[in-house]
């Protein structure tokens, strides 16, 4: 695991304090419709499985899938 980054340089660095709130509202409400579509193709079960993380050795809900997706999609716009 890296260790966090206390200082949020990704945030600094991607400009955001720069930009229009009106822009990056938009995007981030175009990203969580995309994640939220996903989410309803899938049963409540589905949801709720959990598989282990290869490289962490923990248990992880499909769940943190579309936030870690949701976050990587958000990441990439801004870089």
């Amino acid at each position: 695991m890296r260790s966090a980054d206390l200082e949020n340089k990704k945030t600094a660095l991607a400009g955001h304090i720069r930009r229009e709130i009106k822009s990056l509202a938009k995007e981030f409400t175009g990203a969580r419709k995309v994640t939220i579509n996903k989410l309803r193709e899938i049963s409540e079960k589905e949801v709720y499985k959990s598989a282990l993380h290869p490289r962490l050795k923990t248990s992880m809900r499909t769940m943190a899938l579309f936030l870690f997706e949701r976050n990587m999609m958000i990441t990439t716009l801004h870089n």
